[in-house]
């Protein structure tokens, strides 16, 4: 079964700017849904962060699909790591949201209620965290412990990141499970990744795709903010209050012109670039 299982919708709020209104994506969920079958997708998810609100929606309008199901991305951390993590759940459902919203602020925690449930779950894009060279061996410790799968494959970021995936398992003796997806921000990214998936389970056979190129990530960015800013000034579901237009015009315009979008985006391929190259020296991870 083909499903790219890294899809966002316009109700999956920005990580960063989400309390300015700012969404991580511009898709209808039934855009999205359509184009991901069009593709050759035999199964469709949603994973839009802390949110089960785009998977919900398609279901209201469309209640009797049969090849769709409910996941999210959740925002969480290992403790006593500073990093941001994005954790996958699958096959979820709104009483299981409500008690992994309660958990998300530890990632064991967040890990074992999921493993309990039998939820499917998969540290998203484990290779895209800045790390500090004293704490990266506990980083990729707790994730071989407690995740057993991983997104190796991410269509949206760079394919440094597989090639860090790749150099991790090899010197820690051990492999997860791998997926893939497209992490989908705009149409054209759409089933970019996939993942093949055993029938009747949840079980990985095989992924599709690599990463993406410099102006291909760029252009989505930029798209992505001007989409945004439209949105704020034209007739829109974007909350419009004081304190929008005020993020807006007193850093959200200014920071783009200065360039701030085009260098933490360069910023990120660098530390892909960095730490891969680093990691194919070797890297100590023991077996656990």
């Amino acid at each position: 079964m083909k499903i790219d299982l890294h899809v966002h919708t316009r109700f999956s709020p920005s990580p960063t700017f989400g309390r300015w209104g700012a969404s991580d994506c511009t898709l209808d969920p039934e855009e999205a849904y359509d184009t991901l079958k069009a593709r050759g997708m035999e199964a469709v998810t949603f994973t839009d962060h802390d949110t089960l609100d785009g998977g919900l929606a398609l279901l209201e309008r469309r209640p009797d699909l049969p090849d769709f199901f409910l996941s999210e991305e959740v925002t969480t951390r290992f403790p006593d790591l500073p990093q941001r993590l994005h954790v996958g759940v699958f096959r979820t459902d709104e009483t299981h949201h409500r008690e992994i919203a309660r958990l998300r602020g530890n990632a064991l925690d967040l890990a074992a209620y999921c493993r309990a449930q039998g939820l499917p779950f998969a540290l998203m894009h484990p290779g895209n965290a800045f790390l500090s060279r004293r704490r990266e061996g506990c980083y990729w410790e707790m994730a071989l412990e407690h995740f057993p799968l991983w997104e190796a494959a991410n269509g949206s970021i760079s394919p440094r990141h597989a090639e860090i995936v790749s150099h991790v398992l090899a010197w820690a003796g051990r492999a997860p499970g791998l997926i893939a997806g497209s992490d989908a921000h705009t149409r054209g990214r759409l089933a970019s990744c996939h993942t093949v998936l055993r029938d009747g389970s949840f079980e990985p056979e095989g992924i599709a795709g690599t990463g993406c190129s410099l102006p291909s990530q760029l252009a989505e960015v930029y798209g992505l903010i001007f989409a945004y800013l439209r949105q704020v000034f034209t007739p829109s579901p974007v909350r419009k209050t004081p304190e929008v237009y005020a993020f807006v015009l007193l850093f959200g315009i200014p920071m783009t012109l200065a360039g701030l979008p085009l260098g933490l985006t360069l910023l990120n391929r660098y530390n892909l670039w960095s730490s891969s190259r680093r990691y194919r020296g070797g890297l100590r991870v023991r077996s656990v």
